[in-house]
């Protein structure tokens, strides 16, 4: 069984002999959510990396294949993005650390299925969440009062723009796929433009509209708070998410009856492109020399 070392404050896998597996590039070290697993999971600042136990390869399986160009990545990056992008509501009260929890240009993973709505009126809390996703599913029916949609457990939002008026706060997330969440040039998505206007004007207008409309009653119904008081992002303590993917496969780490719930999420929001798939299907992808 592999053990973790420590150099220079860094941390590296060796064998039980003592001969090193990987150098001490790593700022966590840890094993892989259960024993036994076979795999440790390390990180170099935010960026986690897979390695297997027994022989120290790691696979940095948020990595493009070698063979796509930054351009092609890109095109795939933004066609997965943009075309049906449409925006999403949910309100809470839920206390928060918000200067801990929340920077512009950051990158979350949600940790948890999001219950969304694609329409609000005035908001009655405190934080606004309005998300920009082309991968919500519609889980709503003909007599559903909200109407449902959901979002991946999976799912990785970056935050564009964080806007307060009038004693709300509105946290603006955008959905990307997992595949380009350390992809320096999406810093530029709070610029995208949609029929001319910035998505993030876009964005701040709602607010300023809705502040100005009628209540959603029935998005003040006790049933749709509680579905919607936790801070996306983070737990129940207030820590972020690790942006490492729950398994969810058969035999993975989450429930057989949550693993059909998000392969049905997945179908229902036309999330299948491998570029936003990780680590759903036990298998190795993009090998990183060591």
């Amino acid at each position: 069984m592999a053990a973790i070392y420590k150099k220079n404050n860094k941390f590296g896998l060796m064998s039980d002999d003592g001969h090193p597996l990987t150098n001490a590039d790593f700022d966590q070290l840890e094993p892989f959510e259960m024993e036994g697993s076979g795999y440790h999971l390390g990180y170099v600042s935010t960026h986690p990396y897979l390695i297997r136990s027994d022989d120290g390869v790691i696979f940095d399986i948020f990595r493009f294949d070698e063979e796509c160009t930054l351009k092609e990545a890109m095109e795939r990056v933004l066609n997965w993005i943009m075309p049906g992008l449409q925006l999403f509501y949910r309100d809470t009260d839920m206390p928060l650390d918000f200067e801990k929890m929340y920077r512009v240009g950051e990158v979350l993973r949600a940790g948890f299925f999001i219950d969304v709505s694609p329409y609000a009126g005035k908001p009655m809390h405190k934080y606004r969440y309005i998300i920009a996703s082309a991968h919500a599913a519609s889980l709503a029916e003909d007599d559903d009062r909200y109407p449902l949609h959901v979002l991946h457990a999976n799912s990785y939002l970056k935050v564009l723009d964080i806007y307060e008026k009038e004693d709300v706060t509105q946290i603006f997330l955008i959905h990307i796929p997992a595949k380009s969440i350390f992809m320096p040039i999406l810093d530029n998505l709070w610029d995208i433009n949609i029929n001319g206007d910035r998505i993030v004007d876009i964005a701040r207008k709602s607010l300023d509209d809705k502040l100005r409309k009628p209540i959603r009653e029935n998005l003040e119904e006790p049933q749709w708070l509680e579905r919607t008081e936790a801070h996306i992002g983070f737990d129940n303590d207030g820590e972020r998410m690790s942006l490492f993917p729950i398994l969810l496969y058969k035999g993975g780490t989450a429930p057989d009856s949550i693993v059909d719930m998000g392969k049905a999420i997945r179908k229902i929001g036309d999330d299948t492109d491998p570029i936003n798939l990780i680590l759903e299907e036990p298998q190795e992808t993009g090998t990183l020399e060591t």
